[in-house]
C-alpha cells in the first residue's frame, strides 16, 4: 500500500510537472498554494474515478432488473448508466486542464480540450474493452495474459489522450486562428 501511494504521488506530480512544460509555465513557486492544490486536484480525480467505474459496474443490467418493472424508474438508471461515465471523465480531464496549470486557462480552452479528451477516452474505452472481450473468449488463460498487456497500453493510450486534450485547450487558448 505505501509502495502504491508512493509510486501514485509520484506518477501525478509528473504529470503535474508534464501539464506545466505544455503550458510552457514554470512550477509555482509557493509550495503551500501548490500542495494544497496537488492534493486538492488527487483527491477530487480520485473520488471522480471512483464514481466513474462505480457508475460503469453498478449500473448494469443486472441492477436495472433489480431495480423493478417501473419504466420510469429504468428509464431514469438507464439515463445515468449512459449519461453519467461521460460526465465524471469530462470532469476529471476538465479539472485536469483548468486547475493544473499554474497559469490563467480560459474557460472555453478548458472546454473544448476536455470534450475532446472525453470523447477520445470513450472512443478508447469502447475499442479495448471489445478486444479484451474477445481475446479472453478466444483462450482462458493465454486471453488472462494478454489482457494483461492490453491494460497497459490501454493506460498508455488514455495518457496520450489526455495530454492530447491539454495541448487542443494551449493550442485554443494561444493560438486561436
Amino acid at each position: 500500500l505505501v509502495s502504491f501511494l508512493i509510486t501514485s504521488v509520484i506518477l501525478i506530480n509528473r504529470v503535474w510537472i508534464t501539464i506545466n512544460q505544455i503550458y510552457r509555465t514554470p512550477m509555482n513557486r509557493n509550495r503551500i498554494a501548490r500542495f494544497s492544490r496537488f492534493i486538492t486536484i488527487l483527491i477530487i480525480g480520485t473520488l471522480l474515478l471512483g464514481a466513474y467505474f462505480s457508475i460503469e459496474s453498478l449500473l448494469s443490467s443486472w441492477f436495472l432488473n433489480l431495480v423493478g418493472s417501473n419504466i420510469l424508474t429504468q428509464w431514469f438508471f438507464r439515463l445515468i448508466a449512459d449519461i453519467g461515465p461521460w460526465i465524471l471523465i469530462w470532469l476529471v480531464i476538465f479539472l485536469l486542464i483548468f486547475a493544473v496549470p499554474s497559469t490563467k486557462v480560459k474557460m472555453k480552452s478548458a472546454l473544448i480540450g476536455s470534450v475532446c479528451g472525453t470523447i477520445a477516452f470513450q472512443i478508447t474505452n469502447t475499442v479495448f474493452s471489445n478486444v479484451v472481450i474477445k481475446i479472453v473468449n478466444y483462450s482462458v488463460i493465454y486471453g488472462s495474459l494478454a489482457s494483461i498487456l492490453l491494460v497497459l497500453f490501454w493506460v498508455f493510450f488514455l495518457w496520450i489522450i489526455i495530454f492530447g486534450a491539454v495541448e487542443i485547450a494551449y493550442v485554443h487558448q494561444y493560438r486561436p486562428d
